[in-house]
């Protein structure tokens, strides 16, 4: 992996070289949603723009961090070997080895969308915080921080409703075969059904993008749909594999 390693106890964080990107990525569109949304509000200090922006974007690196830590922990507390959390610039992985309990695997994969939800309500605590009376409501500061903030919480909330589509490899798709294999169905048919079920909501995704006249919008869901499609179906083809190879046995 191209990047650094961070050691904390036994814990392994390692951060792709990728994530660089994101972070400049989230300064530059947190500066430039400031400077839209807060022009009207007076004389803006640059400084504090790109201030807030760096604040912006080590909340979006640390959603994505939280996310995978929740994995990480509930894994460590079920008595797995949760090895490392992975970070790049579309999210992160945690590496975890358990014993084949779907049970268990279920919990660990909620656990990702759960912090989220816990976390956009931390950050909107923080948002009512700031129209407490004792706070001047013309002080730039205060309304940026009111943006700041609440873009934290809808980034949060679309983390974990993202992640809770019962599509691999998504979190969702991975707990909805959990809570198949658990219900004793065959992890074939558990695929197949995520598999199924990927296809239908990307269909049903992709109309709604459609009908908004978005074109960035379509080409991202399409793109999105296509790569879930791609894992889903290679998931499949993996485990067919893998049962073919223990008949041979």
């Amino acid at each position: 992996m191209r990047g650094i390693k961070i050691y904390i106890g036994s814990l392994r964080i390692e951060v792709h070289f990728t994530v660089a990107f994101l972070f400049l990525l989230a300064v530059l569109g947190a500066k430039v949603i400031f400077d839209s949304k807060i022009y009207e509000s007076g004389f803006v200090p640059e400084i504090l723009m790109w201030a807030f922006g760096l604040v912006y974007a080590v909340g979006v690196i640390w959603s994505f961090l939280v996310h995978e830590l929740s994995h990480y922990l509930v894994a460590k507390w079920f008595g797995g070997d949760a090895e490392s959390v992975n970070l790049y610039f579309f999210g992160g992985f945690s590496v975890i080895n358990l014993e084949d309990s779907p049970g268990r695997i279920f919990l660990i994969m909620v656990a990702g969308p759960v912090s989220n939800l816990l976390l956009s309500l931390v950050f909107f605590a923080i948002l009512s915080l700031t129209h407490l009376q004792f706070l001047q409501e013309e002080q730039i500061a205060i309304v940026t921080m009111r943006v700041l903030f609440w873009y934290l919480v809808k980034l949060n909330l679309i983390l974990a409703v993202l992640n809770l589509i019962p599509a691999p490899p998504l979190d969702g798709g991975n707990a909805l075969m959990s809570a198949l294999e658990f219900f004793k169905v065959g992890k074939i048919k558990s695929a197949t059904i995520a598999l199924i079920a990927t296809f239908i909501l990307f269909l049903i995704v992709l109309f709604f993008a459609f009908m908004t006249i978005n074109p960035l919008l379509a080409l991202s869901v399409f793109l999105f749909g296509l790569f879930c499609l791609s894992k889903a179906k290679k998931n499949l083809r993996n485990l067919r594999i893998e049962e073919r190879i223990s008949r041979e046995k």
